[in-house]
């Protein structure tokens, strides 16, 4: 392991042998970060801890009530919870590089989420939903993606406990998340582009 990735889990006091959940983004109640709390307090995975990178307001210290409410869900299972509040962009490659698998459950619309397209990048299984503009970054192949849906919390659990107690489906997402982002290139954008401009 790297001294930065070293020494960013000891920050954290995060084990060497715990799988590490991760989920990074702004923590609005569209972004699902209720839902995979509440999902991951009913799993309860063994030897794993779960990171919240992020803040309701960029690059700021100030608390929303809604952070509030995420902190009264994850008050009996605090010592598995990290929030880091916002994390500077520099250190998110080592936040990636800790991570064992991402967890980025949208429940609207969103169109073209970063860390899902950061998560396929560097290479880690992902955990996400069928949520705007999602499936078209990422397929079954290389992500667990699950319907918005009244059992979304469910769905959730089940795709946790899933991905920690069997090692061999995150190795094999992510295989598929780093063969797919070998194909996400300047050149493939760059002519996909072309191609849907000469298309219209």
């Amino acid at each position: 392991m790297k001294s930065r990735e070293k020494k960013f889990k000891v920050k954290y006091n995060i084990p060497d042998d715990h799988i590490i959940f991760t989920f990074s983004g702004r923590l609005n109640p569209e972004k699902g970060i209720k839902e995979l709390l509440l999902a991951y307090k009913k799993a309860r995975p063994k030897k794993s801890k779960l990171i919240i990178a992020g803040g309701y307001f960029f690059g700021s210290n100030l608390k929303s009530t809604f952070e509030a409410e995420l902190a009264k869900i994850s008050k009996d299972i605090s010592k598995d919870i990290i929030f880091t509040g916002n994390i500077d962009y520099k250190d998110m490659p080592c936040l990636y590089a800790i991570s064992d698998v991402m967890v980025l459950p949208s429940i609207w619309n969103d169109p073209a989420p970063l860390t899902v397209i950061e998560s396929i990048t560097a290479g880690k299984p992902l955990i996400t939903t069928y949520s705007g503009g999602i499936p078209e970054y990422v397929d079954t192949n290389d992500a667990i993606i699950l319907p918005i849906d009244n059992v979304l919390i469910s769905n959730l659990t089940k795709a946790i406990i899933k991905i920690a107690s069997q090692e061999q489906v995150r190795n094999k997402l992510a295989m598929a998340a780093k063969r797919e982002s070998k194909i996400w290139t300047k050149v493939s954008f760059y002519n996909d582009f072309v191609r849907i401009i000469n298309s219209k």
